[in-house]
């Protein structure tokens, strides 16, 4: 029941952005601020936060494994994608594969995974994020 108080909080998160945009309490330049500061700076910061702890010889190899799994599963998706949208347009195409293969999984994807998952699942994140990051 403690999940589904703590998701309900994320989803009253997101009417508040809905209510600011659709009263216009924040402008389109507001909004553009505020997506800016948690890409380029909330985010960074609680990746480098939960990046800090206690290394062995396991997790760096499960990291290592998450990070890799994670980029062939993406890759696959792309491979899929391609296959089933061969016959679209170029433009068309490359903008089907592009969301066929990549997800939405910074700003809701890290509140979610520690939700469900605990703060320990949250470095696993991290390492999908970095896949993301680095194939898109």
């Amino acid at each position: 029941m403690e999940v589904y108080f703590q998701v309900m909080a994320l989803f009253l998160l997101m009417l508040a952005g809905y209510l600011a945009g659709k009263f216009r309490w924040l402008t389109r330049e507001g909004f553009t601020g505020l997506s800016r500061f948690v890409y380029c700076f909330a985010l960074p910061a609680l990746t480098f936060v939960k990046l800090q702890v206690q290394a062995d010889a396991a997790l760096l190899s499960a990291l290592l494994y998450a990070f890799l799994l994670a980029c062939v599963a993406m890759l696959l998706c792309a491979g899929v994608s391609f296959l089933i949208f061969r016959r679209e347009s170029a433009p068309r195409r490359a903008l089907f594969i592009n969301l066929s293969t990549f997800s939405n999984c910074g700003f809701l994807g890290y509140p979610v995974i520690e939700i469900c998952l605990g703060s320990d699942a949250l470095i696993y994140a991290v390492m999908f994020a970095t896949a993301f990051n680095l194939l898109s």
